[in-house]
């Protein structure tokens, strides 16, 4: 079986094992690395492409 260890102690669903996000664009100091909190949805922006986080990546990334 893959990934035994991760199943045993995660459980083995779809918040488990989706991409995950990340504001690659907001992220501009080390102090910004310190947040503990999921950021609001517009800092997910990507400059580079132009393209906002579709609100359901957004939902998932709350419900992790």
């Amino acid at each position: 079986m893959r990934f035994y260890h991760t199943i045993k102690h995660l459980g083995d669903n779809e918040l488990v094992f989706a991409k995950g996000v990340h504001p690659h664009s907001y992220m501009q100091s080390r102090q910004q690395f310190e947040y503990t909190a999921l950021l609001f949805i517009e800092a997910f922006h990507d400059m580079h492409n132009d393209k906002g986080l579709e609100l359901t990546d957004y939902d998932r990334a709350q419900r992790t």
